[in-house]
C-alpha cells in the first residue's frame, strides 16, 4: 500500500510514536508505504514482515528510490523500531489525533456481520457527518492502519471494522483507534479452532473496550455480555425489552418493513429495500449508533430511508434461466445459517453451494455435519459440496432425508469448472443457488466460470 498523507507528519513524530530512534535530519512525510515498488522520493518505508515474505529484503530498492526506512534492523534503518507492525499502528494513531474536525469514532468487530454492520452503520452516519470507513474488510493491523492513515483531515466520523484470528488482536486494534462506541454484532463460533470456546470468543470480542476512553458497547442481548460489561447498549428484533428494539411487520425477498422502538423515540412503518434478518440486525445497530449520539429522530429516518444494495456483499446474479445469489466473501456456521433464512428462497426453488467453513478445529466435522442438515430443513432441494468437509456436509443432508442423487460432493477445491458445469446441468428453471464458502476457498471462481459459460 501506499497513502498520501492529507496532513504530513514529522519524522521526529513519528520515531516517538513508532518507539523508535531515528538517525535522520527532521524531514517532513508526506506519503506512507509498505511496497517497495510504490515507494516515491521522501516517502517513509515501512518493513512490515508477511507471513510468505519481508519488507526487510526490499529496503536497499526503497532506499535507492529515495525512501526513508523504518526497519527492524539497526543497520538498515533510518528509524529503528523492534517492531514495525506495532510501529504502523501507532503511527496511524498519531494521525487520528491530528483529525481536529472528528467527533466521533465507531469500531466493529463480531464473529460474522461487520462488514455489513460497517457499511449501513457508516451510509446512516453520512446523513449528520463526513464519514471515512473501512474499504470492503480492510480489518486487520494493516487494513487499519491504512483506514486511518487515509482519512481526510474535514473527516468528522470514523467507521473501522476490526477482524482477528487469535487472542490480543482485537486488544492492539482497540488500543490504535480508540473508539468512542464499539460494536459486537455477535459472539458466534468463527475462530473457534484458535480460540477453543466461546467464552474465549466472547472474551477476544470484548479486548474491542481495552482502547476506549469510556467503553461503550452497543451489541444483540446476550447473557454473558451482560454480565461482562457495564455500560451496554442492547439491540433485537425479538426482545422488547432491550434499548434499541426492531418490531419486524413485514418480510418480502427484496424489502422489509418495521417499527423502531428506542428509550429516545419511536418511529413507525419504517422501510428498506434490503431483506434478511441479518440485514436488520445491521441496522439495528446503525440505529443504536446513532441515539447514542443522540441525532434527530428526522435524521435517523433518513439514514434508513438511504440504505440501498450498495450496502451489501451480496448480490443475485442472472444466470442463464437461473440466478445465483453470491454470498461467497466469507463463511461460519451462523453466517450460513443467516444465508439460509434470507426471504429471497420464499416460495420459490433453490438449491446451494457450500464450501468449507474455516478455523473450526476439532469442531469441524460436527458443524459441516449440522449446516447439510440445516440445508435440508430450509428446504434446498440440491447441495454442491466442495473441500476438505464436503462429505460431512453431504451426509448431514442425506441423514436428514435429502435424496442422495441431489447431493454433489467435490472434495479439490479446484474443482471449480466440474462445479459450474453440474450446476449448469442439474439447476432448474428460475431456481435461485446460493453460493456460500470461506473465502480461502475462492469460491466466487465458480460464479465466474458460470458466467463464463453463458457468454461462450
Amino acid at each position: 500500500m501506499r497513502i498520501e498523507l492529507e496532513i504530513p507528519l514529522s519524522l521526529r513524530e513519528i520515531s516517538v510514536a513508532a518507539n523508535g530512534k531515528h538517525s535522520c535530519h527532521n524531514k517532513t512525510v508526506y506519503a506512507i508505504t509498505t511496497h517497495s515498488k510504490m515507494v516515491k522520493p521522501n516517502d517513509l518505508f515501512i518493513a512490515l514482515k508477511g507471513e510468505l515474505s519481508s519488507g526487510e529484503f526490499y529496503v536497499d530498492e526503497a532506499r535507492e528510490k529515495g525512501a526513508i526506512i523504518l526497519s527492524q534492523n539497526q543497520t538498515l534503518a533510518d528509524i529503528y523500531c523492534t517492531d514495525t507492525r506495532i510501529a504502523l499502528l501507532n503511527i496511524a494513531k498519531l494521525y487520528k489525533s491530528k483529525l481536529k474536525n472528528l467527533k466521533t469514532t465507531v469500531a466493529i468487530t463480531g464473529s460474522v456481520g461487520k462488514t455489513t454492520t460497517k457499511n449501513i452503520t457508516a451510509a446512516m452516519l453520512a446523513q449528520k457527518y463526513k464519514v471515512h470507513s473501512t474499504s470492503g474488510n480492510f480489518n486487520n493491523s494493516i487494513g487499519v492502519a491504512y483506514t486511518l492513515l487515509s482519512a481526510p483531515k474535514n473527516t468528522e466520523a470514523l467507521v473501522l471494522e476490526l477482524g482477528m484470528n487469535h487472542k490480543g488482536e482485537i486488544s492492539e486494534l482497540s488500543h490504535a483507534a480508540n473508539p468512542d462506541i464499539s460494536v459486537i454484532t455477535n459472539i458466534g463460533t468463527a475462530h473457534i479452532g484458535y480460540l477453543g470456546t466461546k467464552e474465549n470468543i466472547a472474551n477476544a470480542k470484548l479486548e474491542i473496550l481495552d482502547g476506549m476512553k469510556y467503553p461503550i458497547l452497543i451489541a444483540p442481548f446476550e447473557e454473558s455480555l451482560l454480565k461482562k460489561v457495564k455500560n451496554l447498549y442492547t439491540y433485537s428484533l425479538i426482545n422488547s425489552a432491550t434499548d434499541c428494539f426492531i418490531d419486524v411487520i413485514k418480510e418480502n425477498s427484496d424489502s422489509s418493513v418495521f417499527d423502531v422502538h428506542t428509550n429516545s423515540f419511536y418511529l413507525k412503518s419504517r422501510t428498506v429495500s434490503l431483506a434478511g434478518r441479518h440485514i436488520l440486525n445491521a441496522v439495528a445497530c446503525g440505529i443504536s449508533v446513532m441515539d447514542l449520539l443522540k441525532t434527530e429522530p428526522e435524521l435517523i429516518e433518513r439514514g434508513i430511508a438511504s440504505l440501498n444494495d450498495y450496502c451489501i456483499r451480496q448480490k443475485i446474479i442472472p444466470i442463464s434461466d437461473f440466478f445465483l445469489y453470491d454470498d461467497s466473501y466469507n463463511s461460519s456456521p451462523e453466517a450460513v445459517i443467516a444465508a439460509f433464512q434470507s426471504p429471497v428462497f420464499k416460495d420459490r426453488p433453490h438449491s446451494c453451494v457450500l464450501g468449507d467453513m474455516l478455523e473450526l478445529g476439532i469442531e469441524s466435522e460436527r458443524l459441516h455435519t449440522k449446516i447439510g442438515e440445516a440445508a435440508v430443513k430450509y428446504g434446498f432441494e440440491k447441495i454442491y459440496a466442495f473441500g476438505n468437509y464436503s462429505d460431512c456436509i453431504a451426509r448431514g443432508a442425506v441423514n436428514n432425508g435429502l435424496n442422495p442423487n441431489d447431493v454433489f460432493v467435490y472434495k479439490d477445491t479446484d474443482d471449480f469448472k466440474k462445479i459450474a458445469d453440474s450446476i449448469m446441468r442439474h439447476h432448474t428453471r428460475n431456481e435461485i443457488i446460493l453460493l456460500k464458502a470461506s473465502h480461502a476457498l475462492r469460491a466466487d471462481r465458480i460464479k465466474d466460470e458460470l458466467q463464463n459459460m453463458i457468454t461462450k
